[in-house]
């Protein structure tokens, strides 16, 4: 980045690159993908905290909180109740409509004359006034019928039935959602996750969880590699088999798919696995659906990008840690809320 002149408006800029932390963008299939040449993947940042996700379900994604830090920690999302949920149920609907269901065919044709804009207003305002009437009767109904089933809450964070480093007796749970050929979780993983197991995992306070989260669009092998490490999980290796992944990502991240999964399996003959039933479990892809459940729960969390962290209980709720941040940003809100818990 170049340099340039100390004002405000720099600074504001300065300080949404550094909340933003270099984030490395997925490109879906559609969309960005589109306007772009070739068939050239994203360029991966080396200077990011996490790799960027953008779900094709998510009209709107979460925001990156890549650059937050503590101690004002944000809680992750839980039930929410009365007129701040019927706002943001009415938000949320207006935009999801607004983006998944309105369409104006008159404005795709080049040039677009006053008449076309005529016609685009009318159908704008036709679909404004019927989402108007639905929102409407919404709101009768929920002031009118008191038995009415109340609006979806957004999902309470869950460690789902995932491998668990750590005793399960640990007061704190940190649920990591993370992508095998991702270059970010790799850093978490040589950097930050020795100093996390040392002084918290290994010493009873912190649980672990691990959660898929594939980013297959432009880390081709990361699915293959997640449903091999549930077939390793199926023999009781599941962390020794993840550290593979992570310590070899270099040899079997750049290789096509079938390479990769030849790859996977003679790891699990290095580690003395049972290898014509792991075979059998990769080859048929036993665990995608396992895989899939994961990276849907992660969208419902918020997760934008991997690594994506939830830390908490079930008292204290759950608090997100967005990137491959410094390990004095984990230190400090897993001692916060060891606090918590022994009020």
């Amino acid at each position: 980045m170049s340099d340039k002149p100390n004002n405000p408006e720099n600074d504001k800029e300065q300080e949404d690159s550094t909340e933003q932390d270099s984030t490395e963008q997925e490109t879906s299939a559609s969309g960005e993908q589109a306007e772009t040449s070739g068939d050239a993947a994203p360029a991966e940042d080396e200077s990011d905290g996490k790799t960027e996700a953008e779900s094709p379900d998510a009209a709107v994604p979460a925001p990156d909180r890549g650059g937050e830090r503590f101690p004002d920690l944000e809680r992750a999302p839980t039930k929410s109740t009365g007129r701040g949920m019927y706002a943001a149920l009415v938000a949320t609907v207006g935009v999801a409509a607004f983006f998944a269901g309105l369409s104006v065919p008159v404005l795709n044709q080049d040039p677009v004359t006053m008449s076309d804009l005529d016609q685009a207003l009318l159908f704008l305002e036709d679909k404004i006034d019927q989402l108007s009437g639905d929102l409407q009767k919404l709101e009768d109904t929920m002031l009118t019928d008191p038995n009415a089933p109340a609006p979806q809450s957004q999902p309470v964070i869950t460690a789902d039935d995932d491998p668990v480093l750590g005793s399960v007796d640990a007061p704190v749970t940190m649920i990591e959602f993370s992508d095998f050929q991702c270059p970010f979780c790799a850093r978490f993983y040589s950097e930050t996750l020795p100093l996390i197991k040392a002084n918290f995992i290994d010493t009873g306070l912190v649980k672990m969880v691990y959660r898929d989260f594939p980013l297959q669009s432009i880390h081709p092998n990361a699915i293959p590699a997640a449903v091999a490490s549930e077939c390793a999980d199926e023999q009781g290796t599941y962390w020794e088999y993840h550290d593979i992944l992570f310590e070899n990502v270099s040899v079997w991240g750049p290789m096509d798919i079938p390479g990769a999964v030849e790859q996977f399996k003679a790891y699990a003959a290095d580690l003395g696995l049972d290898t014509e039933t792991f075979s059998e479990c990769v080859d048929t892809g036993k665990y995608v659906a396992e895989v899939t459940d994961d990276y849907a729960d992660g969208v419902a969390y918020g997760v934008t990008g991997t690594p994506a962290f939830f830390l908490g209980s079930e008292q204290t709720g759950y608090f997100p840690i967005s990137g491959a941040r410094p390990y004095p940003e984990f230190q400090f809100a897993i001692e916060q809320i060891l606090g918590a818990i022994s009020q």
